[in-house]
């Protein structure tokens, strides 16, 4: 009898262990595919990607953060253009494209990053916005554009981009205007390759055009910086 239950229970145990090692072995597998398939949306700093649709209507988590987060504060207006991405931390971070503007007549718009925290509880902040251009009073400096931010609504700007894009970014916000060595777009995009976020710059001279520059955009910004 003795030996029965010792034959047993090492049975029991060898079962036991063969069956850790393939939770193991399992579980591996799995987190290799999860850090494969996210591999490509993770930035620097754990932050997140959104890679489906910018909008906060179909993103109701980060439309509600926002929403908290701007609730009751007066003297500025904050409009959401686009949902970024999102940072888990003890809560969350949420990144947007925002653009605003005091809260006073023939007040100009500009354009920034901002983010909001939410703690455990569901209590939401802003924590910090980004300027995306140094815009200034002089012919040749910077200005914010005070229209549409959509490119289909800004034909010269929308003209200048389709020449020199050839599918590496994807248009998300036309954010201003510089007249120096001719004209100057700057256009808020995604980066169809990296995911990341890129502020590129357009130049048109004449019936050519050029990109100027690639901006790499931060989806964490420092706190009260605009």
């Amino acid at each position: 009898m003795k030996n029965l239950r010792k034959i047993i229970t090492t049975s029991a145990i060898a079962l036991t262990l063969g069956m850790s090692v393939a939770q193991i072995s399992t579980t591996t597998v799995s987190a290799a595919k999860t850090e494969k398939s996210s591999k490509s949306s993770t930035l620097e700093g754990g932050w997140q990607v959104n890679k489906g649709s910018f909008s906060l209507n179909k993103n109701k988590t980060a439309k509600a953060a926002f929403d908290k987060a701007i609730d009751g504060l007066t003297g500025y207006s904050y409009e959401p253009i686009a949902y970024l991405g999102s940072q888990v931390v003890a809560g969350m971070n949420y990144s947007y494209l925002c653009k605003g503007s005091v809260v006073v007549p023939n007040a100009k718009t500009e354009y920034f990053i901002l983010n909001v925290y939410q703690d455990l509880n569901g209590k939401a902040e802003i924590t910090g916005t980004t300027n995306l251009l140094k815009v200034g009073t002089k012919k040749n400096s910077w200005k914010f554009n005070q229209t549409s931010t959509s490119l289909n609504k800004n034909a010269k700007a929308k003209a200048a981009f389709n020449k020199v894009n050839k599918k590496k970014f994807q248009p998300i916000a036309y954010i201003g205007k510089q007249i120096k060595n001719g004209t100057n777009y700057a256009i808020f995009c995604r980066n169809a390759k990296t995911k990341s976020y890129n502020l590129v710059v357009v130049n048109q001279k004449g019936k050519k055009a050029k990109v100027a520059q690639v901006k790499n955009v931060s989806l964490a910004v420092e706190a009260n910086k605009n």
